[in-house]
């Protein structure tokens, strides 16, 4: 939800919660009807008034539409020809990413995004890498590779292979300590 929206819905709320607490004092004579009998007297004296029940009409059907408006769904990458049409998941292409990089045993906890744009599909990948790794070399290799599988087994181009290097992995050696 748009911050637009949520203070329109959180103005909205707030004069109805306003409304309702006077709606639910003036049976028990709480709030001095003298004062709402006035200015109901106004309010109908003044046709300037009609504003507020429109200005209510017209946030209260807004705000049904908030929730009404459709999502995107993000089916994936549509291929299309003259036998019919082939959706291919944003599923499909992480899990062949995954498969990339297990071949890679210097890539350890490996986390794959996917987003489309006209042109393509664009990888962005968080890793971790064991040390003493090349890390312009392998992740060359890894955008290399990456793209030229995804490219073959797809037929859907690659725009970007984006390698977001987060740690560095330093196995511990296993030690035994005797007393």
């Amino acid at each position: 939800m748009k911050l637009v929206e949520r203070i329109i819905l959180s103005l909205y709320t707030i004069l109805v919660l306003v409304f309702s607490l006077v709606l639910f004092l003036l049976p028990f004579n709480l709030i001095d009807f003298s004062i709402i009998d006035n200015i109901i007297t106004r309010y109908i004296n003044n046709p300037v008034y009609s504003i507020i029940p429109l200005a209510f009409l017209a946030l209260s059907i807004y705000i049904l539409t908030i929730g009404i408006k459709k999502r995107k769904i993000r089916l994936g990458i549509i291929h299309v020809n003259d036998k019919g049409q082939l959706i291919i998941s944003p599923k499909t292409f992480e899990s062949s990413a995954y498969y990339v990089l297990k071949k890679y045993s210097s890539v350890k906890d490996a986390i794959v995004e996917t987003s489309f744009n006209e042109e393509g599909i664009e990888f962005t990948i968080d890793a971790s890498i064991m040390n003493e790794t090349n890390i312009p070399e392998l992740t060359n290799d890894i955008q290399n590779n990456l793209k030229n599988y995804i490219e073959n087994i797809t037929g859907v181009k690659v725009t970007m292979v984006n390698l977001h290097i987060k740690d560095v992995y330093i196995p511990q050696p296993n030690t035994l300590r005797v007393r």
